[in-house]
């Protein structure tokens, strides 16, 4: 998965289908694990080739047909999924330090989600996550 900052908190619900993190600027990701064919990043984000290179696969030398073909699966196979939601644009923020805690807060028969954060100030947030 890509995150624009260094992560340094995660967590998931029970049914794992989202994953939130936080990171060590403030702010908040969500990924939607359910769309993850969906959400890639364009193919060029990753050097696939010099992945493919440093396995050391002796198919490779074979010629151009086999590199395109190696290439395709190595592709298939490692995809990176970019954030669903982020916070980093978000007016009144609160966050502007480090995240520490990131703590699922659930609720008997809640149809949502709910998340508390605590930054390394102390500085403690709540958010809610809806599907639409």
């Amino acid at each position: 998965m890509k995150s624009e900052s260094e992560v340094t908190k995660m967590c998931t619900p029970a049914d794992d289908q989202i994953l939130i993190v936080g990171t060590d600027v403030g702010s908040l990701s969500l990924y939607d694990l359910t769309a993850f064919e969906a959400a890639g990043l364009k193919s060029d984000f990753f050097d696939y080739e010099a992945l493919l290179m440093a396995q050391n696969d002796p198919e490779i030398d074979n010629g151009d047909t086999n590199l395109a073909k190696s290439l395709k699966k190595i592709r298939a196979k490692y995809k990176v999924l970019g954030y669903t939601f982020a916070t980093d644009s978000m007016e009144d923020y609160k966050h502007f330090s480090p995240i520490r805690q990131l703590e699922f807060v659930t609720k008997a028969g809640s149809s949502y989600a709910q998340i508390a954060v605590m930054d390394e100030l102390g500085v403690v947030s709540q958010w809610s996550v809806l599907e639409i």
